[in-house]
């Protein structure tokens, strides 16, 4: 967690710095202003290339981060076949003969990755909840006001877009019964008209 932190802040910062040198050649004062950053004033060419450097230390992070979920997740699924392997040797004929077939094998591969997966997921989850924390504070620092009005704006949105996901899934589910009978009607081949009054004849005639 403590490196997802750093990564945010080196991230929120390279931004920081970005914008503030294109703001300032924006508005062409490149040679009259400098670039503050927590009280810290850098020219513009300093200024990017810290961006740069923090960049690059953040890809770095990032890495690091990657490879240790990496890690993280093989070690899981490592020791969920094991546990699971030694559990099944070790237990009694009478247990393992009640075990169906294939329970085995089930719960050595297709058990221990989900469980893997579960892992990593949440490892990933924890990263980025940690790197959107340091943004965030990062941005009420710089900027409260604007900072409370995206995120109740995001809120706002978040109440209005749920409605309007929730009856477009519910229209295309709708939908999907009427195309599946045509589906089914076009691999059908169509009758002939013959065949059609023959057929029609042959209910009408009284039988004998």
């Amino acid at each position: 967690m403590g490196l997802a932190f750093v990564t945010g802040l080196c991230e929120a910062a390279a931004l920081m710095l970005t914008v503030r040198v294109i703001l300032l050649l924006t508005r062409q004062e490149i040679d009259d202003g400098d670039v503050s950053l927590f009280g810290v004033d850098l020219s513009p060419s300093a200024s990017l290339g810290a961006a740069v450097v923090l960049a690059v230390i953040a890809a770095a992070l990032h890495y690091v981060i990657a490879k240790r979920a990496g890690a993280l997740t093989a070690e899981t699924m490592y020791s969920a076949r094991r546990r699971v392997v030694g559990d099944y040797l070790h237990a009694s004929w009478a247990a393992q003969s009640a075990e169906r077939e294939g329970a085995l094998q089930e719960a050595a591969t297709t058990l221990a990755s989900r469980i893997a997966a579960v892992v990593q997921a949440t490892a990933l989850g924890a990263t980025q909840t940690a790197v959107l924390i340091t943004f965030g504070v990062i941005a009420f620092v710089v900027d409260p006001l604007a900072t409370l009005l995206v995120i109740a704006a995001g809120i706002v949105l978040q109440f209005v877009v749920r409605p309007m996901a929730r009856r477009t899934a519910s229209s295309t589910r709708g939908s999907d019964a009427p195309s599946v009978a045509r589906r089914t009607a076009a691999r059908c081949p169509p009758r002939s008209r013959a065949a059609s009054r023959a057929g029609r004849r042959r209910m009408r005639s009284p039988r004998t």
